[in-house]
């Protein structure tokens, strides 16, 4: 049975691939963090704004708002992102009061790192928690390895529930978006207290496309999240990888929390890099080459 399920996703998985051969952003990352959060489709943490969007952008450029800033929690240049956010007037009117870094604003959201706005930099965590100073050209997208996104709290606003179908969209197609993240080298090096990710850019946030479970929507994260293998098909039914990790945003899952093996859905995703697959590959390196592609994370 194939059912129209209006939910992001958030799909993960790693797997070698040739040596990087273009590599434009490097993350250095706190193992403390990688630990605290491989097994969290979510982050609490509080974010200090610079910049943020006056007005959502037409439902054409995704129909979300940009805050930029620094979180304390994160150690790194960070966007946070409503979706659909025209419905979320409250949270945008706070995000706008707050610029300035007048007080630490209080979110939760799904961390999301993403070498798409990264550009030819290189990020280190500051775990000390002294913050870098705000980008001078005003932008609300910041050169950036770190989003949260999407918010699902605000200021103590809900803006979960924003989450789902951006109407007026032109989604990517599942077969293009697979190709770019099957196909995208990253480079790992693994340390005592860091791991450092070189990374080639690569986009193509929201995407449209089929999956059939390979197992039950049994296990829950530590957040309340779910997280289950599955198949990914385009929308001819063709399956284009055959075993990916998914990712459920807490609260987002109610047409797949009792979902079973073999059933099949329509579904809306996007990509981050799997912490628990770094941490997997640095404890195996031993046995492992360094490279590996994101997928989807």
């Amino acid at each position: 049975m194939n059912r129209k399920l209006h939910l992001l996703l958030l799909t993960l998985a790693i797997a070698n691939v040739p040596t990087l051969a273009f590599a434009t952003t490097t993350l250095t990352l706190s193992n403390d963090f990688i630990e605290q959060n491989r097994g969290r489709a979510t982050l609490d943490a509080t974010l200090l704004i610079d910049f943020a969007h006056d007005r959502a952008k037409p439902p054409s450029e995704d129909g979300d708002i940009h805050i930029a800033g620094w979180s304390p929690n994160v150690g790194l240049v960070t966007v946070a992102e409503i979706v659909n956010a025209r419905k979320e007037k409250p949270a945008l009117t706070a995000a706008n009061a707050a610029e300035g870094r007048i007080r630490a604003v209080p979110i939760t959201a799904v961390w999301r790192i993403w070498p798409e706005h990264g550009g030819d930099r290189e990020f280190t965590q500051n775990i000390d928690g002294t913050p870098i100073p705000p980008d001078n050209d005003k932008t609300t997208n910041p050169d950036h390895i770190f989003e949260m996104h999407p918010l699902t709290l605000f200021d103590g606003v809900e803006v979960g529930d924003s989450i789902g179908p951006i109407s007026g969209y032109d989604y990517k197609e599942a077969e293009d978006a697979f190709h770019r993240f099957e196909n995208t080298g990253f480079h790992l090096s693994c340390g005592e207290t860091q791991t450092e990710l070189t990374m080639s850019m690569v986009g193509f946030n929201y995407t449209n496309f089929g999956i059939s479970l390979n197992e039950d929507v049994s296990h829950t994260m530590q957040d309340g999240g779910k997280a289950f293998m599955a198949s990914v098909h385009d929308a001819e039914g063709e399956t284009l990888v055959t075993n990916l990790r998914m990712i459920l945003v807490p609260g987002t899952f109610d047409e797949l929390k009792s979902a079973n093996k073999s059933e099949t859905f329509k579904v809306l995703g996007m990509p981050r890099v799997n912490l628990a697959l770094v941490k997997w590959r640095c404890d195996n390196a031993a046995d492992l080459t360094p490279e590996f592609s994101p997928r989807w994370g």
